[in-house]
């Protein structure tokens, strides 16, 4: 599998950045490859962010991917798919540190593997990569935004 890893400190708190980047599963805020997420489940409480949330990522590609979160809330979010009838699959891994009273680092790591999937990580990495930057920097800069109000 072709990993891909970044990390970042954003100037907010990790409630906050979870809070505003991943609870409400608006992600197409944050990841430039999302148009949407659809399907979207919700736990007994009404929360759609939860340990085993189950929703579909509907790709500005056209690509519709169903995927499963394990997650620890404020501090880790795991979301893995698969596309093309399995022969195509992702993870994407953010875990957020505490640093200081008032800042996070945000590790975001994105990584294909498969018949299809790996071959399309390797082919196209440059994509992986940039996807990767450019969703840990607009969740940095969400963050930060909300922080300050």
């Amino acid at each position: 599998m072709v990993v891909v890893e970044r990390i970042s400190i954003a100037k907010a708190s990790p409630k906050t950045i979870w809070n505003k980047c991943f609870a409400p599963m608006t992600w197409e805020t944050w990841d430039p490859d999302v148009e949407k997420l659809e399907e979207v489940t919700s736990n007994a409480d009404g929360e759609k962010l939860y340990d085993g949330t189950k929703f579909t990522f509907c790709m500005k590609t056209g690509i519709k991917a169903p995927c499963t979160v394990e997650m620890k809330e404020h501090e880790l979010l795991v979301f893995r798919g698969a596309f093309f009838m399995g022969t195509a699959s992702f993870e994407g891994k953010i875990l957020l540190s505490p640093e200081g009273k008032d800042a996070t680092k945000v590790t975001y790591s994105f990584g294909m593997e498969g018949i299809i999937g790996g071959l399309v990580g390797r082919l196209n990495k440059k994509a992986v990569v940039e996807g990767t930057e450019k969703g840990l920097e607009n969740i940095v800069k969400l963050s930060e935004e909300a922080s300050e109000k």
